[in-house]
């Protein structure tokens, strides 16, 4: 009797583990499927960029891409020149992040670009730097902490809900500043400057609009 109720037990175990582990999905179920992109939530309908606004102090920017170079530069021990290819080879990440305007319109993106840093870090920033400086080609400048975008991996990017960026919206490159307000969102980049001004106000912020720009404090 008690080898039968032994065999029964081993026999019970045997098939709770055979359940088990027909039950748990293997690592490569897991991770089944195309990847979504980083971000918020992707559960509003994307925004048709055509239909954005222009509020930019000059108007969209025409960039000659012959001679384009996307310069960093400032208190780094080495100044650097990317081609419009060099930021894209580097590049290939997708992100969801939502462009919030003071003006009181959004617009709901997956974005595609290069992490900043990877862009800044080759120049060899100085230990005091504080903030990155975004210089566009029409002469509009602002400013984020250069801690922030390291933690927050912010992208400078060049393709918009599948395609490439458009002129209008900031080609060939837009900064992607999560979870601040749309005037952080240097389009037209041409410069990256390395700066331990702390405090540098850049052009709507020299007009008295907050230098954090955090959307949480505008909502």
């Amino acid at each position: 009797m008690r080898k039968v109720v032994a065999v029964m037990a081993i026999w019970f175990v045997l098939v709770s583990s055979a359940i088990l582990i027909i039950c748990l999905p293997s690592a490569r179920e897991e991770s089944a499927g195309e990847a979504e992109p980083e971000g918020e939530g992707t559960d509003r309908e994307l925004t048709d960029l055509s239909t954005l606004h222009d509020n930019s102090i000059k108007g969209p920017q025409k960039i000659d891409m012959s001679s384009y170079r996307l310069k960093v530069f400032g208190n780094v021990r080495q100044e650097i020149e990317y081609t419009y290819e060099d930021v894209v080879s580097r590049g290939g990440l997708e992100r969801y992040s939502v462009l919030y305007c003071v003006e009181g319109w959004d617009a709901a993106v997956v974005w595609e670009g290069t992490r900043i840093m990877d862009l800044v870090l080759p120049s060899g920033p100085e230990d005091d730097s504080k903030v990155l400086v975004f210089h566009s080609a029409d002469g509009y400048t602002t400013s984020l902490p250069l801690d922030e975008i390291a933690a927050k991996e912010m992208l400078i990017a060049y393709g918009a809900n599948g395609k490439t960026l458009p002129v209008n919206v900031g080609y060939p490159f837009i900064v992607v500043a999560q979870d601040k307000l749309g005037y952080k969102w240097a389009r037209w980049v041409i410069g990256i400057e390395v700066s331990k001004e702390e405090g540098y106000l850049g052009y709507w912020e020299r007009r008295g609009y907050p230098n954090d720009a955090d959307v949480e404090d505008w909502k």
